[in-house]
């Protein structure tokens, strides 16, 4: 999926944001390797996030809630 990402973004002329798509990658491992059982989904929408420095998300996924520095607002 890195691929496609850097592809597209090659495609429109934009290499420049390749920098954070490694980021938010490489946070996103460092999320799902030191947060146990936090989804790997979770992992990159978090990471995302923290680099965007985004800290509220609505969510039902109470997994978001074991990541510092994001706060969750719980749907019901």
């Amino acid at each position: 999926m890195l691929q496609e990402i850097l592809y597209r973004y090659s495609a429109l002329g934009r290499r420049d944001l390749a920098g954070d798509t490694l980021a938010d990658t490489d946070r996103a491992r460092d999320l799902v390797t030191g947060i146990a059982s936090l989804s790997v989904r979770d992992a990159v929408h978090a990471a995302v996030m923290l680099h965007h420095q985004v800290e509220w998300i609505a969510s039902f996924d109470a997994g978001l809630d074991r990541v510092p520095g994001l706060r969750r607002f719980e749907l019901r």
